[in-house]
C-alpha cells in the first residue's frame, strides 16, 4: 500500500470509530461500552449499531417524504396561483381593450386610458 493510502484507511477508521463512539454516546438506551480489547463484541456491537443506524435513516426517510410531499403541495398551489395570475392578466387586458374601444366611441382619446 502507498503512504497515502494508510493515511486514508487512517482517517476513515478514527471516522468510524468516532461515529460509533458519538452514536453511543447520544443513544439514551444504549447500554453499550466500547472496550477495544473485546474483540468478539464488536461484530455484535457493530450490527446493532447498523441496525440503529438503519432505524434513525428509516425515520430520516420519512420525514423527507413527508417534506416532500409539503412541497410538492406548495408547488401545486404556486403553478394554480401562476394560472390565476395569467388568467387575471388575460381578463385585465381583454377589459382594457374593452374600455379603449369604448372611450373611441364615445369620442375621448382613448390611448391615454390604455395604460391604466
Amino acid at each position: 500500500m502507498k503512504p497515502d493510502d494508510v493515511e486514508s484507511l487512517e482517517i476513515i477508521r478514527n471516522t468510524l470509530k468516532d461515529l460509533v463512539e458519538t452514536t453511543i454516546s447520544n443513544d439514551d438506551h444504549s447500554d453499550m461500552m466500547l472496550n477495544h480489547e473485546d474483540e468478539p463484541q464488536f461484530e455484535q456491537i457493530y450490527k446493532d449499531i447498523l441496525s440503529r443506524f438503519r432505524c434513525i435513516l428509516a425515520g430520516q426517510a420519512r420525514k423527507l417524504d413527508r417534506q416532500k410531499g409539503i412541497i410538492d403541495e406548495q408547488a401545486s398551489t404556486i403553478f394554480e396561483l401562476e394560472a390565476q395570475k395569467r388568467k387575471l392578466a388575460s381578463d385585465l387586458e381583454v377589459k382594457t381593450g374593452k374600455l379603449a374601444l369604448t372611450l373611441e366611441f364615445f369620442g375621448e382619446d382613448g390611448g391615454e386610458y390604455v395604460c391604466l
